[in-house]
């Protein structure tokens, strides 16, 4: 029997290829001479690099690159040496995750350390280029990456533009004279899987602005800078088009990969699935095994395991999918079973540290703790605001235990003496199954 794994990585918790060797010790735990192979898979954002340096034999490389802020950062990105090819994940260089909240301000954020990674994978003989834009912090139209690579963007004085998208508001002229030369040798497959224009209402700043920490007036006028850059560009560059879908990605970096470099954007699971070959291996399977951390509705819009969902489909493949929270999944549906009672809003963390206990992580429980309460606690403010957590609450019977067990307090306190209830301890059994001392 074979069968085959790709799944996408569980974030905070697994690889992909960590996940699929989960997969497989489970597999042969009950048949050793089952026939398992790992495919990587990720969707082109965060992951990318690890899945497809793992799966396909790469190495990682380090370079220390200009960060969106103009200070030094660390960049870790991959070469498959086989085929020359690098795999970028432009997050790393210019993510926003890199820019303290309050110093997001796409006006003085840059491209430029994408444009140096790419150059130092050049150098080391690469020529074909994978390069996932998503998470960026950035509006600049790309022009820093582009400065990296020996284009030229000057002002009235013929001085270089600074950083950021401030930048474009002084750009005059637009030169190739000084453009690296091995540059027309490279191809470049560009995942991205947003159809947003350059400019306008669904344009790069008036879309992904405010979330970069650009304000109104910022984004009007940063629209009108991209507008007129796309003018120069063109002049220049007859296959400029700022109304092709994709070019407002990641704050314009779309259309100067299509305009300056040869480049296509692509959907970011078709190319990891193409680079990886994974129809080669589905079609002599037997099995299917896909997952990510969490099968959702934003699965279904085209996400890494529909993706491979499709092509099992092609073949005729049986599919098996897993997710995150199966634990949780499985407490729940305990719930009907044997007068089973778990409340739901008790499901979720008595599931992590079943989860915790069953990989032997129990130590680290309170950092893993930690972490998931910081990651909620936005979503909170979200759902009181919205009045959301109100029906959530109420769904539960959480509420109805608070309540009696005041009712309980209330009483004591009025049957008790003082004495007496200094000594006294009450049991009582919630609606949840919980126990309560006071």
């Amino acid at each position: 029997m074979k069968i085959v794994t790709a799944i996408d990585s569980f974030k905070g918790s697994m690889t992909s290829m960590e996940a699929g060797l989960a997969v497989t010790e489970g597999i042969h735990r009950v048949d050793s001479d089952v026939d398992v192979q790992i495919r990587p898979l990720a969707d082109g954002g965060e992951g990318t690099v690890d899945a497809l340096v793992a799966g396909m034999n790469g190495m990682k490389q380090e370079i220390q690159v200009t960060g969106p802020l103009g200070t030094p950062v660390v960049c870790e990105y991959g070469i498959i040496e086989s085929s020359k090819t690098a795999v970028i994940e432009m997050a790393g260089a210019a993510g926003i995750t890199l820019v303290p909240d309050e110093k997001k301000n796409p006006l003085y954020t840059t491209t430029y350390g994408v444009g140096e990674v790419i150059k130092d994978a050049i150098g080391k003989g690469c020529r074909r280029f994978i390069i996932g834009i998503g998470g960026s912090a950035t509006n600049d139209g790309g022009i820093g990456m582009l400065q990296a690579l020996g284009f030229g963007f000057m002002n009235k004085n013929g001085q270089p533009v600074p950083f950021g998208a401030r930048g474009l508001e002084e750009l005059e002229t637009i030169t190739d004279t000084y453009v690296i030369p091995e540059l027309k040798e490279c191809e470049f497959r560009i995942a991205c899987d947003v159809t947003n224009t350059l400019c306008g209402e669904q344009g790069a700043s008036a879309v992904y602005g405010p979330q970069k920490g650009a304000t109104p007036s910022m984004i009007i006028q940063m629209d009108k800078w991209l507008a007129y850059y796309a003018v120069l560009a063109k002049e220049k560059f007859p296959k400029a088009n700022a109304k092709q879908a994709g070019t407002g990605a990641a704050g314009g970096l779309g259309f100067a990969f299509l305009t300056f470099t040869n480049a296509v954007l692509e959907s970011g699971i078709k190319i990891v699935l193409e680079e990886t070959q994974l129809e080669e291996y589905i079609k002599d399977a037997d099995l299917v095994v896909t997952g990510e951390g969490r099968l959702d509705r934003q699965t279904a819009m085209g996400k890494a395991p529909i993706g491979v969902a499709k092509l099992a489909k092609k073949y005729g493949k049986t599919v098996i999918a897993v997710a995150g929270p199966v634990v949780v999944v499985i407490l729940l549906a305990l719930r009907p079973v044997a007068s089973i009672v778990i409340d739901p809003l008790i499901a979720l963390p008595v599931g992590g540290v079943v989860c915790a206990l069953a990989c032997g992580q129990i130590k680290n429980i309170r950092e893993y703790a930690e972490f998931g309460l910081g990651k909620v606690v936005g979503v909170s403010i979200l759902l009181i605001g919205a009045g959301t957590i109100a029906g959530i609450i109420k769904a539960s019977a959480l509420q109805y235990d608070v309540v009696h067990i005041l009712k309980m307090i209330i009483l004591q306190l009025a049957t008790c003496s003082r004495s007496r209830l200094k000594n006294s301890r009450l049991v009582y059994q919630t609606v949840s199954g919980y126990f309560c001392v006071l």
